[in-house]
């Protein structure tokens, strides 16, 4: 729940500089979503504040959907392969693993 708050810029130079090692990223963000913004007044119900309800509608709206975040890490398909998806409680799950290499 970090990558939210970094703008396209950096998040291609975090890409650039970590699939030089990695090999497998995990990722729980935030999704961005109209529902979610909609509904995000019904959580003073539950009695958030409005500290938390500003930056839960922050975060939706800086969040990711689709493969977008694999396009702004700089991913190339042909050495990376992954997963994305939204839940219905608005997190925004990201897989990826490197490809092996055939010799």
């Amino acid at each position: 729940m970090i990558l939210h708050q970094f703008d396209d810029k950096d998040l291609a130079e975090i890409g650039t500089a970590v699939q030089k090692e990695a090999r497998l990223y995990v990722f729980n963000e935030t999704a961005r979503s109209r529902l979610r913004l909609f509904l995000l007044p019904l959580t003073r119900l539950l009695g958030t504040n409005y500290v938390s309800n500003h930056d839960a509608k922050v975060s939706i709206e800086s969040g990711f959907r689709g493969e977008e975040l694999a396009t702004l890490l700089g991913l190339d398909p042909n050495a990376w392969q992954w997963q994305a998806h939204s839940t219905s409680l608005g997190a925004y799950r990201f897989v990826a693993r490197r490809r092996t290499l055939a010799f």
